[in-house]
């Protein structure tokens, strides 16, 4: 018979759900711990073979209860119980190792002992299951808005290092006499490390934040770190063929203070007299044009794969979304795409652009939202030469997930995707 073992400190919580589990004790046992401390000592002395936890609770929290099951019990599979059970993190989750369901509380039994019997029937199919990646410990982290200090032993003790967050905000990481972003990056690519937390009394640190970088692209950027570690992988890695990219040549103004943006196959006066001044008053007015040409390469196969990520991650949220040039409004990716939605997105960019500078304001920044009726949201994120907008019904995920995990996500795609060369 299989043991599940539950850990929340809602005594009338885990009284309805034991009660509800019931119906389904031929499939599994039930055992209650009313915090992580306690669910630990329950864990030292009886066999465990799926732990459903609360991240929220006394003494010792979901977050110390899961590193250290990830230290001790990496075999152990573990149900995560959360108020913030969106898509994003629901599909995020599935790939954190040892979790295997994410369930938004307050939950139904129905739903619950579903998740459990299908947990147990996953990892009764293989006799071992990877321990939580300091990654994905660092998401559920911000998640969560947690303040603490992550404690990161090395596999063998050779190096130990700290990250540090406050309300779920990567501050600072160290190890050595490294800090900030590079010690982040290197601590997020270490395997098999040992997770340790510990409180962060902000009355007794002053944390000073060094860390400026998404925290989704701190964790791509160390995936790519392990990856370019892997001599095989390093040798077996093909640059994209001609049909993955597209490569564009295209002229600079040097002195011309007009927008520049990508131009698929038109020359510079075409670009010049499809503006109010013609070539001639811009010569006259700002003196002799300097031209530098640029090569544009953008990798339309991570694009697509960027877009797919996110239509998991969003699922029903994601009504539709575009990248393309913003010169032409052509799409490059996307999922329902509408050209005469890039038409409006680019009329919307160069509007406000034009709107801001006139006005005297700083500049647009990375990405803008438009507020739309039945709760949906138009995001647009302007990329120089390409830009990205998304609709978002907003009534089926949060508006900090989308700022704080996709945005960033998409910023970081179009960062890899598109390169950009002097000729």
């Amino acid at each position: 018979m299989k043991n599940v073992l539950m850990v929340d400190d809602e005594e009338a919580f885990i009284l309805s759900i034991g009660d509800g589990l019931k119906e389904y004790s031929s499939g599994f046992n039930v055992l209650t711990a009313e915090n992580g401390k306690a669910a630990v000592d329950v864990l030292e002395s009886r066999k465990i073979d799926l732990v459903v936890t609360d991240l929220s609770m006394p003494q010792m929290d979901g977050f110390e209860l899961l590193a250290y099951m990830s230290n001790n019990f990496p075999s152990i599979p573990a149900i995560v119980l959360s108020a913030y059970g969106t898509p994003i993190i629901k599909n995020r989750l599935k790939t954190l190792g040892p979790i295997r369901f994410f369930l938004e509380k307050p939950v139904d039994v129905k739903t619950l002992a579903t998740a459990i019997m299908g947990c147990l029937k996953e990892a009764s199919k293989s006799s071992f299951v990877k321990s939580i990646s300091i990654g994905s410990f660092l998401q559920l982290i911000q998640m969560e808005q947690k303040t603490c200090i992550l404690e990161i032993n090395r596999e063998g003790g050779t190096q130990k290092g700290f990250f540090y967050f406050i309300k779920g905000e990567l501050f600072n990481a160290v190890y050595g006499d490294t800090q900030g972003e590079k010690a982040a990056r290197e601590m997020i690519a270490w395997d098999n490390a040992e997770i340790r937390f510990r409180d962060l009394p902000l009355k007794e640190y002053k944390i000073k934040k060094l860390i400026s970088t998404e925290l989704m692209s701190l964790i791509m950027d160390a995936a790519r770190i392990n990856k370019d570690k892997s001599p095989a992988k390093k040798k077996d890695r093909k640059e994209p063929g001609p049909k993955d990219t597209i490569e564009i040549e295209i002229e600079k103004l040097e002195n011309d203070e007009g927008e520049f943006t990508l131009d698929m196959g038109r020359d510079v006066e075409a670009i010049l007299t499809s503006r109010k001044s013609g070539p001639k008053d811009v010569k006259e007015d700002k003196g002799e044009i300097k031209k530098t040409k640029k090569r544009i390469i953008v990798n339309v196969k991570k694009l697509k794969d960027s877009v797919e990520i996110l239509k998991r991650d969003l699922g029903e949220s994601l009504l539709a979304i575009d990248i393309f040039t913003s010169a032409e409004g052509k799409s490059l990716a996307g999922y329902n795409t509408n050209q005469q939605a890039c038409a409006l997105f680019n009329q919307l960019t160069r509007f406000l652009k034009g709107a801001l500078k006139k006005s005297e304001f700083p500049g647009l920044g990375k990405y803008f939202i438009l507020d739309l009726a039945d709760g949906k949201k138009i995001i647009v994120i302007p990329f120089g030469e390409c830009q990205c907008g998304m609709l978002i019904d907003l009534g089926k995920t949060h508006l900090g997930l989308l700022l704080n995990v996709v945005i960033p996500q998409i910023i970081s795609a179009l960062e890899k995707a598109i390169t950009r060369q002097d000729v």
